[in-house]
């Protein structure tokens, strides 16, 4: 027998993703930590940094990291 091979039809549900990423990304502090991730061109960014530009708590933002990299593997 041969194993399943998974298959991602990205394009075929676009919307579908995208709906389903502004849901995960939501609003209040996901939003916040999500902006400030993806701002400018640095790509890693210490929880410091984070926690500074969205004047939220180390723990705030951590809670808010985990929610969203929970719901990465739902999205892609």
């Amino acid at each position: 027998m041969t194993r399943p091979i998974p298959v991602a039809d990205r394009g075929g549900n676009k919307n579908e993703l995208i709906l389903q990423a502004a849901e995960v990304i939501g609003r209040g502090q996901r939003r916040d930590v999500f902006k400030a991730i993806y701002h400018h061109k640095s790509r890693v960014k210490t929880v410091a940094q984070i926690a500074a530009k969205t004047r939220l708590t180390r723990k705030q933002v951590l809670n808010a990291g985990k929610k969203l990299a929970d719901q990465r593997s739902s999205i892609s």
